[in-house]
């Protein structure tokens, strides 16, 4: 089981709402602004959410993050 913690919850549910308002997933500048993490923590929890099969994204294309799975 690929259990999700307090902030990587955060951010999930963060593109999860954005998407739903916006129609795209945020930038990574909107990303870290909505959840209040710096850029370096926001791509450490960003890799272990694609490592644990729940997104899958391009670490250097706006946009580009795709929802695989919610969470529980």
């Amino acid at each position: 089981m690929n259990k999700l913690d307090y902030i990587e919850k955060r951010v999930l549910n963060f593109v999860i709402d954005y998407k739903i308002e916006h129609g795209k997933p945020p930038t990574k500048n909107e990303l870290a602004n909505g959840t209040g993490l710096d850029h370096i923590s926001l791509e450490l929890n960003m890799q272990s959410l694609s490592k644990k099969g729940f997104i899958i994204y391009s670490s250097n294309v706006s946009r580009s993050i795709q929802i695989l799975k919610l969470p529980e």
